[in-house]
């Protein structure tokens, strides 16, 4: 198959589809598909004129990584120049491998920092709590991030268990209605999800 592709950076340059004939799956639901012929076709606009020489060109796309442990591939390029004045005099570059690898899938997803930290320790004070994060993989809009141990009466329970009698952090967050804040509360629409009676705080990635 054939289709346009977006290009997250470079799109001023090229057009980009992205074309697989064959998985090169025996079934649907087993893991020996190889996507050898899956290539990525690159065409220079016409509003772009010309590629220079001795110049960098940069292109950037996304591409899912297999679900499953899966070893480093390297790619090829190849190209096709074309001349407007004399088509017949149009020439190729012959596949060669590029330097690096891609599509390794080794590591499972999660966080490769994480921390928190809060503004204030005074009794009764208003705090600002700061959460840092650097996810090792690509959160799709709609993912669900919850902060639990917010609570302070609260004791551990089964997730579907009811809470207990007098369980309850009605004091926090200080106000349903204030927003998320920092440099990056707009990747969740500046806003979370307050659980009180589970001192949990449910951020969603913004679509």
């Amino acid at each position: 198959s054939a289709s346009a592709f977006l290009l997250r950076s470079g799109a001023g340059i090229f057009d980009a589809e992205w074309i697989n004939e064959r998985d090169g799956c025996s079934e649907g639901a087993t893991l020996d598909c190889s996507d050898s012929d899956a290539r990525m076709v690159l065409t220079v606009r016409e509003a772009a004129s010309f590629l220079p020489a001795g110049v960098d060109t940069s292109v950037a796309f996304l591409l899912v990584n297999k679900a499953y442990h899966h070893a480093a591939v390297r790619a090829t390029i190849s190209v096709s120049i074309a001349n407007e004045s004399l088509p017949l005099l149009d020439r190729t570059i012959p596949a060669e491998p590029m330097l690096g690898t891609v599509l390794e899938a080794s590591m499972i997803p999660g966080f490769s920092a994480l921390s928190v930290s809060s503004s204030s320790d005074v009794l009764g004070a208003l705090a600002t709590v700061t959460l840092a994060m650097t996810p090792n993989t690509f959160l799709a809009p709609g993912s669900l991030i919850n902060v639990t141990g917010l609570g302070d009466s609260c004791p551990d329970r089964p997730a579907l268990a009811p809470p207990p009698p007098f369980c309850s952090n009605i004091q926090n967050p200080s106000s349903p209605t204030l927003p998320l804040s920092g440099a990056d509360a707009a990747a969740f629409s500046s806003s979370g999800a307050w659980d009180a009676a589970r001192g949990v705080l449910s951020l969603t990635a913004a679509t």
